[in-house]
C-alpha cells in the first residue's frame, strides 16, 4: 500500500465520519415531536414526546397490543400477532420512523410538528 493510498482511505474515514455526525445532528434536534398511533387507517392517539414511562394499550377487534414510550423512544412490548414483528423492531425515536403490525392492523409513527425546510419529503430512485 503506497502513502497515497493511505492518505485516500484517512481522507474517506474522515468525510464518512463527519458525515455520519451531520446528519445525525440534524434528527437528534427536531423538536415538538409526537407519536401517532393509527389502527385500521385512523389516527386513535397522538402523545406528545417526550414522556417517562408510559403504556398505552390497545385492545380492538383486530387484536391486543401495548405501546411503551420512554423519553423520545416508542416500542410495542406486547403483542398478540402470530409472529411479533411488531415487538421485534425494537425502539424508534426519530421523526419518519415507523412501526407496523399487519396482523392488528396498527401503525405507530414519530411525528414532527414543524418539518425543516431543508429536509426532503419525497425520494425518488
Amino acid at each position: 500500500m503506497t502513502k497515497y493510498d493511505k492518505i485516500l482511505i484517512g481522507f474517506l474515514l474522515c468525510f464518512s465520519a463527519v458525515l455520519f455526525v451531520i446528519l445525525n445532528v440534524n434528527n437528534v434536534n427536531s423538536q415538538d415531536r409526537y407519536v401517532s398511533i393509527q389502527v385500521n387507517g385512523k389516527e386513535i392517539k397522538q402523545i406528545t414526546l417526550p414522556i417517562d414511562h408510559y403504556d398505552y394499550k390497545i385492545d380492538n377487534k383486530y387484536g391486543h397490543n401495548v405501546v411503551h414510550i420512554h423519553g423520545y423512544s416508542v416500542s410495542i412490548t406486547e403483542s398478540d400477532c402470530p409472529e411479533k414483528l411488531c415487538m421485534l423492531k425494537g425502539k424508534i425515536d426519530k421523526p419518519g420512523d415507523v412501526i407496523v403490525c399487519l396482523p392488528n392492523k396498527l401503525v405507530v409513527e414519530v411525528k414532527a410538528n414543524k418539518q425543516n425546510k431543508d429536509d426532503i419529503d419525497v425520494v425518488n430512485y
